[in-house]
């Protein structure tokens, strides 16, 4: 028998093997313990993450640079499936519950953030198809463009809910700060979660590569600089320059590395929030806060933009 027929016969016999093995109740029963254990983990870190998140927002009353929950319930759902959606509702709820709202509110604003959620992987898969990766910039500007109306149809509503519940008044300047934190929530996070594929380690996370790992370092670092010079003028400048090397940045190395860069900025950002209304600094206007929220969900748009693009002439170049 030759090499060949004798390598078709192994292979018969193992495939032959293996169906007769699946059927054995013993590895049926510890294919569903493994399930289960592995759904049962996926929810306990689920929950927790969206507590820890939901945290952060509440505790600085729903003031924040980004929200970090909307982020880790979008990505959880994209990589994970629907099967994620408890765990969201449950640390959800916990959160609204553990800062003592009223069970109804708590479940309204709840059932609301996972529909939101829900509603945004459900449409973004109808209208944009397989997102994951984000192959080109026509896809990731449709993305931006769709998240940017579901997150401001998600704060209307919050709105609505706590002004029948309270009767307080909701600025345009709350209502702007809540949308923007919001999308900036997920746009830190979620495309970081949808640029990877089978090959990006071996392609970005080598030895060769170390480069953008400094420069990623230096720019973060970089940002403290918002903690020590003065509000106002100084910051946005700054803040310009920053989304100007952002782009640089992106064009030199890619879609990866700069999703990765701007995930260790938005911890920057994160760290930066001050009392209701100030970023960086106690003293800081609403205007400042504004626009500098503002720039940096322009210096994350852009710098996306232009990291797909490199990728999208690194794919044509290895076809």
């Amino acid at each position: 028998m030759s090499l060949d027929k004798r390598l078709k016969s192994f292979q018969a016999e193992v495939v032959t093997k293996n169906l007769v093995v699946a059927k054995h109740q013993s590895y049926i029963s510890s294919f569903r313990r493994l399930y289960l254990t592995r759904r049962a983990a996926e929810f306990i870190f689920c929950s927790l993450i969206v507590f820890g998140g939901h945290q952060l927002i509440i505790q600085n009353g729903f003031y924040s640079a980004l929200w970090p929950a909307s982020g880790v319930a979008l990505s959880a759902l994209f990589l994970r499936g629907n099967s994620m959606l408890l765990g969201i509702f449950i640390g959800t709820l916990s959160s609204y519950l553990y800062n003592h709202y009223p069970a109804l509110v708590s479940l309204h604003q709840t059932i609301l953030f996972t529909l939101f959620i829900f509603f945004t992987r459900q449409l973004a898969l109808f209208w944009l198809g397989t997102v994951t990766p984000i192959a080109n910039v026509k896809i990731f500007a449709k993305f931006c463009f769709l998240l940017g109306l579901l997150c401001a149809l998600h704060i209307f509503l919050i709105s609505k809910i706590l002004i029948s519940i309270y009767g307080a008044p909701v600025s345009y300047f709350d209502w702007y700060i809540a949308w923007i934190g919001e999308f900036n929530g997920i746009l830190c996070l979620t495309p970081l979660c949808l640029v990877f594929e089978p090959f990006v380690p071996e392609r970005f996370f080598n030895k060769e590569n170390a480069t953008w790992w400094l420069f990623t370092i230096i720019i973060t670092l970089c940002h403290l600089l918002f903690f020590v010079i003065p509000s106002g003028i100084p910051s946005i400048g700054l803040a310009v320059f920053f989304l100007i090397a952002l782009c640089l940045y992106a064009k030199f190395y890619g879609q990866v590395p700069i999703c990765i860069t701007i995930f260790c900025i938005s911890i920057v950002y994160l760290a930066g929030v001050q009392p209701l209304p100030h970023l960086f600094h106690l003293n800081s206007s609403k205007l400042d806060v504004v626009v500098l929220l503002s720039l940096f969900s322009l210096a994350m748009i852009i710098s996306i933009c232009i990291g797909t693009y490199q990728q999208q002439k690194y794919f044509e170049q290895v076809k």
